[in-house]
């Protein structure tokens, strides 16, 4: 069964899984979680990605109504986070500095999960949910870059950017509901929207396989989490997702789905 979570939550069991000590460079303790290279584009879009998450986490909380004492209490546990995955912290011996660091955070960051999570919660899938997406979305990918569809190829690509980023993060930062996986699905769903829509006048038998597999991997998520809900069922996929997904358009890719859909 998916597990209840909250961002403020994944990101404190986040900080646990980095707060051991370990003599080693914080640079290669951090690699080493995540199953990436140091210093390598996927660290960089990881350390991003933490980053990223105590800016929403603030952001959940102004809209929420904290109260001043709150949010700089709040401030404060973000910025030793920061402090904790980047700078002279990657250098120097994990034990020392960057595990200490997160350690002291979590009380913090479990305070926050009580307060984010009355008004931010979602259902994570549980180990055994996530290798079973993680295989979906593995089979997917490769299916979808065997296949061509003709002048509407770039929705493909499309298609394979957001699966592939959704993929990343579920799989080396176990994110699933929010922030950048989220938006990571929303051009999944803008790009199916397009397909849907475009696919009567391709006569395209891939592009009709396409929408088949893709509907069939969100049926799947629906029946591992509520989060997906109802999306795989064509009748209600256009007022169940298409203002969700207008919100993740955005760059160049965006505008030519969004031009598409208008």
């Amino acid at each position: 069964m998916p597990i209840r979570t909250d961002p403020a939550q994944e990101l404190d069991l986040l900080c646990r899984r980095l707060a051991k000590d370990a003599s080693e460079r914080g640079s290669v303790v951090i690699g080493t979680v995540f199953g990436v290279e140091p210093w390598s584009a996927e660290f960089h879009a990881i350390i991003g990605a933490v980053i990223e998450r105590t800016s929403e986490i603030e952001r959940m909380m102004i809209a929420a109504g904290a109260n001043d004492h709150s949010l700089a209490a709040a401030r404060k546990t973000f910025s030793d986070i920061r402090s904790a995955i980047t700078g002279p912290s990657l250098s120097t011996i994990w034990k020392e500095r960057g595990a200490p660091t997160l350690r002291a955070a979590s009380p913090q960051l479990a305070l926050l999960s009580a307060f984010v999570g009355a008004n931010y919660s979602y259902d994570m899938p549980n180990d055994a949910e996530q290798n079973e997406l993680l295989e979906l979305l593995g089979t997917l990918l490769g299916w979808l870059r065997g296949i061509q569809l003709k002048d509407r190829d770039f929705i493909r690509g499309s298609l394979i950017d957001g699966l592939e980023r959704f993929e990343f993060r579920l799989r080396h930062i176990h994110w699933f509901g929010w922030d950048y996986a989220a938006a990571s699905l929303r051009e999944v769903i803008a790009a199916y929207l397009v397909l849907e829509k475009v696919t009567p006048t391709l006569s395209n038998p891939d592009a009709e396989a396409v929408l088949m597999k893709i509907g069939g991997f969100f049926k799947r998520m629906d029946g591992i989490v509520s989060g997906a809900k109802d999306i795989h069922e064509k009748a209600d996929w256009v007022l169940q997702v298409s203002t969700w997904a207008f919100r993740g358009l955005v760059g160049t890719g965006g505008a030519a789905l969004a031009g598409l859909l208008n």
